[in-house]
Formats: C-alpha cells, structure tokens, sequence
C-alpha cells in the first residue's frame, strides 16, 4: 500500500499473554488483520462438493495469500495458517481431517525451516500448534490411525522449528522475569510429552509404528533445548515415561512381539532424565 498500511506488525512478547492473542482481533487502524480475518473467512466457508480431494478456487486463492504473507514474516498470517490446520497438529488422530487443514498444515511445515520467519512469529505458531495438539489429543483419542508417516513428518518438522525458535529467544538478553510466553510453550510441549507417554498405555495403540519415532524425536529436542527451571517437573515426566515403556514392553514380549520400540523409548527417558536431573531419586 502507499503509506504501507498493510506492513507485518512487530511482535513484542513481553508482558502479553499469549492465550487472549486472536489473529481475529484488531484495531481500527490494523488493516493487516482485518485483511487476514477476511481471507480466512473465505478459505472457510467457500467449500467445494462434499467428498472432493482438492481446494476450490477461492480456498487456493486465500491460501496463496496467506503463505505470501507468511514469507513476509507477517505474525498474524502464519498463526492463523496454524489455526486453519487445526485437526492437523493432532498426533493421535489423522483421519476426519479436511482438505485445507491438509493443505495448511502443508504450507506451515514449508514455510517454518526458512530465515524469512522471526523467531517471534515461529513462537506465536507453534503455540497454536501445541494447543490443538493437546486439545485434540485429550478428549478424543483414536489410536487406530497413529502410522501415517507424513503426519508426523509434518508435526516434527513444526516443532524442530519451535524448539529453535523459542532457545534463541530464552537465551536472549531478557530481563530477569522470563516472558510468560516463552514458559507457556516449555509448559505445553511438557504437558504433550507427559500425554503422550500415558497414550502409550491403551492396548490398541502399535507401539512398533510412527507415533513411537514421533514420541522419541520430540522428547529428544526437548531435553536438548530445556530450560534448567523445567528440569524438575520434565524429570518426572521421563520417570513416569520410563516405567511406562517398560511395562509396555513386558506385555509386547508376552505377545512373541518385537520390544524393540518400546526398548527405544525407555532409553530416551533414562538418557533424558540423566542428563536433565542426575541426581533424581527415580535413577536409583
């Protein structure tokens, strides 16, 4: 625009609470937004036939705008993408989910390994994304659909991009109050760890399949990128997680299976916790 009305707005994380952010609200003057609020409109409801494989014209149009945005590191853009994936960021559930949550969780997973996003705009994604995930995954588990590789190659490509994101951020030159924002994303990455580790449980979940590689990946770049504060309640998480796999494992080898996976996981859980917490009581 002339007077660049329609420039990305500069994030500022600090003192905000990220939960009450809504691409959706803006200000009189924010013609970004109101712009963004419009195009998700029509990528919504402009739906084509019932049962087709592929976006109608206006949806690409809107999703082609939206990923223009995304490259110009607009905020608002990229977290609304995440918000029009939604079902997508879900790690036990990748059937019912609809074409352009399809297809916006494909645009997110390009866009995230490229130097044109700030690591303020990755954090205000991925806080999405860990969000639904939980959401999803905490009320409505079906674990007959978990060994869907590119699914997962999605969630991990979004969340290696985070853990890097939000690392460069921690370590910045903060003030002494470390920004609510970045401990929401440590507490819901932990909280979808810990879930995760308990779905291991249901009997009907293949534990040899993509979800445990997913599972082990993740929890491999958290311990990486932990902060120190968080070291206590993730230690117990792994401890919880190692007994877990353990008796997963016991009940595989009763099967004549292979315990190879669950063998896996319990690795990274003792490796993790020895790393985070050696002197936890749960490595005696």
């Amino acid at each position: 625009c002339q007077n660049h009305e329609m420039k990305p707005e500069r994030l500022n994380l600090y003192g905000i609470d990220p939960k009450n952010i809504e691409v959706t609200s803006y200000t009189k003057e924010d013609f970004e937004g109101k712009f963004v609020a419009h195009v998700a409109t029509i990528a919504r409801t402009t739906v084509p036939e019932s049962g087709t494989r592929y976006l109608s014209q206006a949806q690409r149009a809107a999703m082609d705008i939206l990923k223009e945005m995304t490259a110009n590191d607009s905020w608002r853009a990229f977290r609304m993408l995440c918000m029009l994936a939604d079902a997508a960021w879900s790690c036990t559930r990748t059937s019912g989910v609809s074409v352009i949550e399809q297809e916006a969780a494909r645009i997110v997973a390009e866009a995230v390994p490229s130097d044109s996003l700030s690591n303020e705009t990755m954090l205000m994604g991925i806080l999405y994304v860990l969000c639904r995930f939980v959401d999803n995954n905490s009320t409505d588990v079906k674990s007959n659909v978990t060994d869907e590789s590119k699914h997962f190659d999605r969630l991990l490509v979004v969340l290696e991009r985070g853990f890097r994101a939000v690392f460069a951020l921690d370590t910045a030159s903060l003030p002494d109050n470390v920004p609510s924002v970045v401990d929401l994303f440590w507490k819901n990455v932990m909280s979808a760890t810990s879930f995760s580790l308990k779905y291991l449980r249901d009997e009907n979940v293949s534990v040899d399949n993509f979800f445990s590689a997913f599972l082990v990946d993740t929890m491999e770049m958290c311990i990486a990128y932990l902060p120190k504060r968080f070291s206590g309640d993730f230690g117990r998480d792994l401890a919880e997680g190692a007994m877990i796999a353990i008796d997963v494992a016991r009940k595989i080898a009763e099967k004549k299976r292979s315990k190879a996976a669950a063998v896996r996981i319990f690795r990274s859980c003792l490796f993790g916790l020895s790393k985070i917490d050696v002197n936890s009581p749960s490595l005696r």
